[in-house]
């Protein structure tokens, strides 16, 4: 199972673990001490989602057609109108 991070999109992989950061291969998230931070941009543990959640978030923006895209690792909804003007 992977986790992203919300802020900068950095992967936990619990298969590869973090070995540079001390946690071994095939670590569980919930293995992962509470006060691991990402080490790309240093937010904590909370600030995590399993990868299968954000790519069901995308699954669910795409029936909306294809003007909407969610950046699943902010959670942010962005509006393309690719180059048409609202009325």
């Amino acid at each position: 199972m992977k986790y992203v991070c919300e802020a900068c999109g950095w992967e936990y992989d619990e298969e590869a673990g973090y070995p540079e950061g001390g946690i071994a291969p095939g670590t569980k998230w919930e293995d992962v001490p509470d006060d691991f931070v990402c080490p790309l941009c240093g937010v904590g543990k909370d600030e995590f989602n399993n990868r299968l959640d954000s790519t069901f978030v995308i699954s669910q923006a795409n029936v909306f057609g294809g003007g909407t895209t969610v950046d699943a690792f902010s959670g942010l909804h962005t509006y393309y109108n690719h180059g048409n003007q609202p009325n």
